[in-house]
């Protein structure tokens, strides 16, 4: 089984061309059929197809994005409209209007996705990708009936965005000298951001986390995609720019489990992103070679450096190592050390 940290790490390092966080997350909630938040090896090929088509979308969508707002508006669309094939002005503004479903005037990058869906292969109300399955976008399945509603042509994917070969972008990036300066420039801890240059995190008020909720709810129904909690921790707190961290905190945010975080939902979400911050900066940390899993002999070497209660000996140590490590597979991914880490607080 795999996590998503997990898919994140491989994707990172054998297909980098293809480390665009938005596209990931469509293809891994796409992929998990059953909805357990893990990719079995059955799904596992179904993600593969995924990362592909989602990057292409990906890679057309920021093309139309030409602000970099991650969010596409109506006048942006009909500029980009003949590159999609569609011919007049009308037939554009017809399509943005039914990409917009919830009428907030502009289309995020999971619109977009449901929409290109149903122009490939007339599927209406796509859920979470599940109809791209047998989609290919190098344009030879196309909907003829879809796509002459909007008068579409088969997608292309650009040099610079999109990947028609999973092999060709994983054999192009065997020298990963690009991954090991990602890593480097990634390790900022939050207790250093803290210390420096005014960027303390305080724990807005009720009051500012509802202006703060309507803010970043950019097209107005009331919940937050993953896409938006994004951009707004971009904007507004760069320093829990972590994406491991970040969807922890959108994961347990999420209560109800609609892949929405909901207004009531938002204040969890509030306490939880500098938590799970503070969390990845001490797995960061006890992870010297980077690799984005803790082995026994790393856990147990930082153990006096994390201040765990009661000083537990090497062998207790081993033993806390071999519970957290559900899979036991030997090592900790971030997931497996969040749990540990609320274990310990719980009895702390």
């Amino acid at each position: 089984m795999l996590s998503l940290a997990e898919l994140d790490k491989a994707v990172i390092e054998i297909w980098p061309h293809f480390n665009h966080k938005p596209a990931l997350m469509r293809a891994y909630k796409a992929a998990d059929k059953n909805g357990t938040g893990l990719i079995s090896r059955k799904e596992f090929g179904f993600f593969l197809k995924y990362v592909v088509t989602y990057n292409n979308l990906w890679a057309r969508f920021k093309e139309i994005d030409t602000n970099g707002d991650r969010r596409v508006a109506s006048q942006e669309f009909c500029t980009a409209a003949s590159s999609l094939g569609i011919a007049t002005e009308s037939q554009a503004r017809i399509a943005f209007r039914r990409m917009d479903t919830n009428g907030g005037g502009v289309v995020l990058f999971d619109e977009f996705c449901n929409w290109m869906t149903e122009v490939k292969m007339g599927v209406t109300n796509p859920t979470d990708g599940c109809a791209l399955s047998d989609m290919d976008y190098a344009g030879t399945k196309v909907n003829t009936q879809a796509a002459a509603q909007y008068g579409r042509r088969s997608i292309t994917p650009s040099s610079q965005g999109g990947a028609s070969s999973l092999h060709s972008r994983a054999a192009s990036s065997q020298g990963g000298s690009a991954i090991a300066g990602r890593r480097a420039s990634g390790r900022s801890s939050v207790a250093s951001s803290r210390g420096g240059g005014g960027s303390t995190f305080v724990t807005p008020t009720k009051e500012e986390i509802k202006k703060l909720f309507s803010r970043t709810d950019v097209n107005g129904n009331g919940m937050l995609s993953l896409a938006e909690l994004d951009k707004a921790v971009i904007e507004i707190w760069p320093h829990f720019n972590h994406k491991p961290a970040l969807m922890r905190a959108y994961k347990a945010a999420d209560k109800n489990k609609t892949g929405f975080v909901g207004r009531s939902e938002f204040e969890l979400f509030m306490r939880y992103i500098p938590m799970f911050t503070d969390i990845w900066s001490t797995f960061q940390r006890i992870d010297p070679n980077g690799d984005r899993r803790l082995s026994k002999e790393e856990f147990v070497g930082a153990a006096a450096s994390m201040r765990l209660p009661g000083s537990p000996s090497e062998s207790e140590l081993g033993h806390i190592f071999d519970h957290a490590d559900g899979n036991k597979e030997g090592y900790l991914l971030f997931d497996e050390f969040c749990g540990l880490m609320a274990d310990i607080k719980m009895k702390a």
